[in-house]
């Protein structure tokens, strides 16, 4: 089976995730998902004591195909760690109490569009994965976001916005809903991609970084001719 291993970032939590290419999905860290919900020092307890007053939720997990991964912990260690696709992601949250419920099916819902925009639309830039669009700025362990020209961040806004307002007014619930929902606010920004470039002659997708634009301000001196003279 091949993976590609990446760690996401919501409302500055880690969630540990990886695409399987067998099975064409991602799969997240059940442990991540509930520390994102809920905070808790002790996500895996948390987890537990849920499932013990939820004997849907308690069913529903012992009947799902919950595979290992082995993620790097902060010890430097592999360590093998259950994982749920999408769709049990969604299952679980419906059972956990939280305020942050609704943006994190919003992120996640952008978070399975992902793959979706990035095969259908190699173009579409923004929606690339994190690791390509990383890769393609020089980047390793610096923000994506803080690196984005004011034309990508606009972009990625529009998306962010108008997948936000679709999702309010039409409330999608299940784990295809939300990935259409975000599939059309990627188009939008798309739209606004292409007639950008159009008019302007200018891509909005960039290699330009932070760093490569203090470089490209630093002043290119010359001491050859000096260096002669002396």
């Amino acid at each position: 089976m091949s993976t590609t291993q990446e760690l996401k970032i919501f409302d500055d939590k880690h969630i540990r995730t990886f695409w399987d290419d067998k099975d064409e999905k991602w799969l997240f860290c059940i442990n991540d998902i509930v520390a994102a919900l809920t905070d808790s020092p002790d996500p895996a307890d948390y987890f537990k004591t849920r499932r013990k007053r939820d004997k849907d939720l308690d069913d529903f997990v012992r009947g799902s195909k919950c595979p290992t991964h082995s993620f790097v912990s902060t010890d430097g260690k592999l360590h093998a760690v259950r994982c749920m696709d999408l769709q049990g992601i969604f299952r679980i949250i419906q059972s956990i109490p939280s305020k942050k419920a609704e943006p994190f099916k919003r992120w996640l819902a952008l978070v399975g569009a992902e793959r979706i925009h990035q095969m259908q639309d190699p173009e579409l830039g923004i929606q690339q994965s994190l690791q390509d669009y990383k890769r393609f700025k020089g980047l390793k362990q610096e923000n994506l976001r803080d690196n984005m020209t004011n034309e990508e961040l606009v972009m990625n806004m529009l998306a962010e916005l108008t997948t936000s307002n679709i999702t309010k007014e039409e409330h999608p619930e299940t784990m295809s809903e939300h990935a259409s929902v975000a599939k059309r606010g990627g188009s939008v920004a798309k739209v606004a991609r292409e007639a950008f470039e159009k008019q302007t002659g200018k891509k909005v997708v960039s290699s330009m970084s932070m760093k490569r634009f203090i470089d490209s301000q630093q002043p290119q001196l010359d001491f050859g001719e000096d260096e002669k003279e002396i």
